[in-house]
């Protein structure tokens, strides 16, 4: 029998470990990077270590930024997203500050009065029209 070659070897040590991981976390994510490394020749066994390191501690850092600046949920859409903060912006410079202000309170969920409520449609009509 043929003897196999180490960066064969380290491939398969790689690919063993990485199965018998239960979740695509951050360490999941740095054994993919070397698992690729490896197959395309970037990697070798003495370094694949390395690599698997490196590309954890960037996949931690990126999961943190997201945490951060991002709030993920079901369904984010970072176009959309973009898109809605960017027509946001549009109205509340061609809105008059008082129904800005209305709008902006309303998302507070305090109770309004009765002509608090009259402003705040009125806004919405405004801001409505302003969207379309």
């Amino acid at each position: 029998m043929a003897d196999i070659p180490q960066e064969w070897r380290a491939y398969a040590s790689k690919q063993a470990e990485l199965s018998s991981r239960s979740s695509a976390d951050a360490t999941a994510w740095g054994l993919e990077a070397g698992l690729t490394g490896l197959l395309d020749n970037t990697a070798t066994s003495d370094t694949v270590d390395r690599i698997v390191e490196n590309a954890a501690r960037r996949s931690r850092y990126a999961q943190g930024l997201l945490a951060k600046y991002v709030r993920i949920g079901d369904g984010f859409d970072g176009l959309a997203y973009m898109e809605f903060r960017s027509a946001l912006a549009v109205i509340a410079d061609r809105l008059p500050t008082s129904h800005v202000a209305i709008l902006a309170a309303s998302s507070d969920g305090k109770c309004m009065t009765g002509t608090d409520r009259t402003r705040l449609s009125r806004a919405r009509s405004a801001a409505r029209r302003l969207a379309a």
